[in-house]
């Protein structure tokens, strides 16, 4: 009877300690169900902890985490593909923030080499094929980073 009450005060030990759960490394034009937070390099910039949100009829892609990968100073940009749950292609975001004339935030964020900041990259109908929408998406795919864009003179 001893045992049983030091394995079950182990495992209730054990219970309290968190673990760190990471986003899972993808690459580069690899399909990202909706459900999985990813974190995703290029050359120019790493994308860390990319997560889907959808609240008050709003739809968005957080990103934990941007790192400029370069010796320049860089906007912020990204090309991404979405897709239904089909897995036919339905819209293409390409963002970046030179361009943002929405007057968000990050409207003309730049990154210096190496900076980092969080970033939100909001969803507009703009990006969709006609009849599609947010509600849609059931996949994504990171392109690229848009890097005709995000290049800028030091």
């Amino acid at each position: 009877m001893n045992k049983i009450y030091k394995l079950l005060f182990l495992f209730i030990v054990f219970s309290f300690f968190i673990i760190n759960v990471s986003a899972v490394d993808y690459s580069t034009k690899k399909l990202i169900n909706l459900d999985n937070e990813a974190t995703i390099k290029t050359d120019t910039f790493t994308y860390d902890t990319i997560s889907f949100v959808n609240e008050n009829n709003n739809s968005y892609f957080n990103i934990k985490s941007i790192v400029n990968n370069t010796d320049i100073s860089r906007y912020v940009s990204i090309n991404i593909l979405l897709f239904n749950n089909s897995k036919k292609n339905i819209g293409f975001l390409t963002y970046c923030s030179e361009y943002d004339y929405n007057n968000s935030i990050y409207s003309q964020k730049k990154l210096k080499s190496s900076e980092t900041t969080d970033f939100k990259i909001k969803i507009s109908d703009k990006y969709f094929i006609d009849g599609y929408s947010s509600k849609d998406i059931a996949y994504y795919s990171v392109l690229d980073e848009n890097s005709y864009y995000s290049e800028i003179d030091a």
